[in-house]
């Protein structure tokens, strides 16, 4: 699995891209952020049991849970009265942006990838070549002390360094993308005054 930095630098990258106009910046970077390590929440109910990587790589990394969440930001933005629709589509982006990292990522460790398509199917997949490192954070049945040893480890910070590498200027380049003006038109409304606007 990547670390949680890859995917918050990933979910800021999708969430740059694909927030909505006239939406507030900071609450969309932080769906974008949030959505983007909500997979990894699985390792909680590990955790209250003494086995951190007890339930890691389950149903919670799979597209049912990215459109799972997805209709909760719908439900909740239709609440708050925000644009739903495309704040649903920056959660499921993010969201699925943790999936493609992790099928990008090295795993060395039984499952192997993640089941991307449960419940239909819990087989679990993972890309044929891999670009990130995945961290080290132990296996089921190993006792908190040692997850923690392998996740404060040399090789981690050596994976997240590459994240950091690779994923800083895709953040940059969507951030610079999305500050340029885009081209100006001219728009007639039904009482045929102009108005300039951004298409």
């Amino acid at each position: 699995m990547a670390s949680p930095i890859g995917h918050s630098l990933l979910g800021l990258s999708v969430a740059l891209g694909a927030r909505p106009a006239g939406t507030w910046l900071w609450p969309c970077l932080a769906l974008g952020v949030v959505a983007a390590n909500l997979p990894d929440l699985d390792f909680l109910p590990g955790l209250l049991i003494g086995d951190a990587n007890r339930f890691h790589q389950g149903p919670s990394h799979s597209l049912a849970a990215a459109a799972l969440f997805g209709g909760l930001v719908y439900l909740g933005a239709r609440w708050a009265g925000g644009p739903a629709v495309r704040l649903a589509v920056v959660g499921v982006l993010a969201y699925g942006s943790h999936l493609l990292m992790d099928l990008m990522t090295e795993d060395k460790r039984a499952p192997f990838g993640i089941p991307l398509f449960w419940p239909a199917s819990s087989e679990h997949h993972m890309a044929t070549w891999q670009i990130f490192g995945g961290v080290k954070h132990g296996v089921p049945g190993e006792s908190l002390p040692v997850v923690l040893g392998q996740i404060f480890s040399l090789a981690n910070l050596q994976t997240i360094a590459v994240e950091l590498v690779v994923l800083t200027p895709v953040v940059l380049v969507t951030w610079l993308l999305g500050r340029w003006p885009l081209k100006e038109r001219q728009h007639i409304d039904a009482s045929g005054a102009r108005h300039d606007r951004n298409v």
